[in-house]
């Protein structure tokens, strides 16, 4: 056993340390990444669990035997706020676009916990004829009125 053992020992050394060094930081950042993953998981499902919102009524309203516009009333019953560029509405399975007003309160773009606000669309409810409305929040929560039929 003379210098190429020795010399072999010491490769052998370094290889396995600049190997251990490779695996330590990949998996020292991949488990930062699962952690910072996981914090944000959290957080969007608590804020998941504290939204909420309930459709109250839905109306359409006329001039005499004229259709004017329909309007839906809704109530923020969470505790977030909830962007309105964010909220989407659905009847029969198709999205509507709407315009809105705060009952009480104007130029606001946040639906704040507790407020009441009037959704505006151009589409006649018929009482004859049952309708599913749909209010999606930007999370995944949702609310369900369905209106009219026999």
């Amino acid at each position: 056993m003379g210098v190429s053992v020795s010399a072999a020992t010491a490769i052998l050394l370094v290889a396995a340390l600049v190997s251990f060094g490779v695996v330590y930081s990949a998996q020292d950042s991949a488990q930062t990444s699962y952690i910072e993953d996981q914090s944000l998981m959290a957080d969007r499902l608590n804020s998941a669990l504290m939204t909420d919102l309930e459709i109250n009524t839905a109306i359409s309203v006329h001039d005499g035997p004229d259709f004017q516009y329909s309007n839906i009333t809704m109530t923020n019953t969470g505790s977030t706020t909830i962007d309105m560029d964010s909220l989407r509405l659905m009847i029969n399975g198709v999205f509507i676009p709407y315009s809105y007003d705060f009952l009480g309160i104007d130029g606001y773009q946040m639906w704040l916990p507790g407020e009441v606000i009037v959704l505006t669309i151009d589409m006649e409810f018929d009482i004859d004829e049952t309708y599913r409305i749909w209010a999606f929040t930007p999370n995944g929560v949702t609310d369900l009125l369905v209106y009219g039929g026999s």
